[in-house]
């Protein structure tokens, strides 16, 4: 996996003006050893390190004024942006034991005040490499992975306390009292897409501002979009509100007038719930019907039976009724002799015409 490294390197015994009125740092810009990552321990070895490619891509390198990523910019120096960041380039490079040693060349005067100064201390190099993921041990100390195929875009100087290998690779100005192996540190560090991001208080602080403005961006985004949903939440239940008002009362109208067919009587089930109703109507019918534990299945099952039964016996008596009406006109044509056989038996009442006067 290839991936772009920041890292800490480097020291300088010595620096002076040229006289051309530059700077020349010499300086240890690398070393091998096992570094620590935020997520593993990976191994640079002599053979890669002191190797001929990565050796040539150190040789003519840029020197910038901490990293171009540290600055808001791209991660590596490229020929679009260089102009912009270049204060200085490397010189010559040797091997020193386990250091790369090599001088640099400081153009920018602000940058040559700082290194006089000690506002800038540390360097640190930009660079790729491929890491493979091979463990192992060297020298008691293990590894996770090793770094292969070193080639550096870039060598940064930055202030005291920002490099990863301690400060045994820093730019110095007084080596009397100066021991190497005190007090040497290690920055973690935070891979992004590849890219290392030193973790020093003041990364940390920039990191941390960038993250809590994309997070209140992120929120005031979020609150818009639920004030819409809310918006358009009281828009539905506006629109469905009268609906299901209505739906209601058409319900509890037709309930009413289902009880009047079964019972003939609602006086006192306005006051009471859908449910109670049926149980009163069910009750008229069966008084014995027990509803404790009963579900709201079993009331409207009896209820439903009970609207069941009241078609069955409506449509009895209209079938009577039917009957009756269909018998009667039958009998019409039979009208006038039913009506002579009703007069006949009533004649023994009536007097004989001159039966009175005859007898007088």
């Amino acid at each position: 996996m290839e991936v772009l490294r920041f890292d800490f390197n480097g020291s300088s015994d010595e620096f002076k003006r040229t006289p051309q009125g530059f700077l020349r740092v010499n300086a240890r810009l690398s070393k091998t050893g096992v570094f620590k990552y935020a997520d593993q321990r990976e191994y640079r070895s002599d053979e890669e390190v002191f190797c001929a490619d990565s050796l040539d891509s150190l040789k003519g390198a840029p020197v910038t004024d901490l990293h171009p990523a540290e600055k808001g910019c791209e991660n590596f120096l490229t020929p679009a942006n260089v102009k912009e960041h270049i204060i200085g380039i490397t010189e010559g490079v040797e091997r020193d034991g386990p250091y790369l040693k090599g001088s640099l060349i400081i153009f920018h005067e602000d940058a040559i005040k700082a290194i006089e100064s000690g506002e800038r201390k540390e360097i640190s190099l930009g660079y790729k490499c491929r890491v493979e993921p091979t463990p192992g041990v060297v020298n008691g100390e293990a590894y996770d992975a090793i770094q292969r195929a070193i080639i550096v875009n870039h060598v940064a100087i930055g202030p005291k306390g920002w490099g990863r290998a301690g400060p045994d690779c820093s730019i110095r100005t007084d080596t009397k009292n100066y021991n190497p192996n005190k007090g040497q540190k290690m920055d973690e560090i935070i891979r992004l897409d590849g890219v290392d991001i030193t973790l020093n208080a003041d990364s940390i602080k920039t990191l941390f501002k960038e993250k809590q403005k994309q997070l209140s961006e992120m929120q005031g985004r979020l609150d818009a979009a639920n004030q819409e949903i809310e918006k358009k939440n009281a828009l539905i239940v506006a629109l469905e509100e009268p609906k299901a008002i209505s739906e209601r009362i058409n319900a509890r109208i037709k309930l009413i007038t289902q009880c009047t067919d079964i019972v003939g009587d609602t006086e006192g089930l306005d006051s009471l719930s859908n449910e109670e109703i049926k149980q009163v109507v069910i009750k008229k019918h069966y008084p014995k019907t027990d509803f404790k534990d009963k579900d709201q299945n079993y009331i409207e099952g009896m209820f439903e039976a009970l609207l069941a039964a009241k078609d069955v016996r409506c449509d009895s008596l209209a079938n009577t009724r039917t009957a009756l009406v269909k018998n009667a006109s039958k009998s019409l044509p039979n009208a006038a002799y039913e009506k002579w056989l009703s007069h006949s038996a009533n004649l023994w009442s009536v007097p004989l015409a001159g039966s009175a006067q005859g007898g007088r």
